[in-house]
């Protein structure tokens, strides 16, 4: 049984333009490795070339793709801005347990 419940929210089909610092995008970019982190480096390859043609098939890739799509906005409009720069961060190299928190 569920119970319908208030808030305010932004209507499906609206835009917010909002600013982003590079900090909070860095966090976005290390929760999407972390998040991706649950498969191989060939799986996730795989699966990010796939979400470009396909609907997600479960709520894993459901939530994958939000963050690829937030990330691809994030850097797209930085480089409009000319301030998207070639970094370097840690990847591992094997699938890690899901997080029970």
């Amino acid at each position: 049984m569920s119970k319908k419940i208030k808030f305010k929210g932004i209507p499906f089909k609206s835009v917010v333009k909002i600013d982003i610092g590079g900090g909070f995008a860095a966090r976005v970019q290390e929760l999407t490795v972390h998040y991706m982190s649950q498969k191989t480096p060939e799986e996730a390859a795989k699966l990010m070339e796939e979400l470009k043609t396909r609907e997600p098939k479960d709520e894993y890739e459901y939530h994958m793709m939000t963050l690829l799509v937030l990330l691809h906005e994030i850097e797209s409009e930085a480089q409009k801005q000319g301030i998207l720069e070639d970094m370097e961060i840690d990847v591992p190299e094997e699938p890690s347990a899901p997080s029970e928190s």
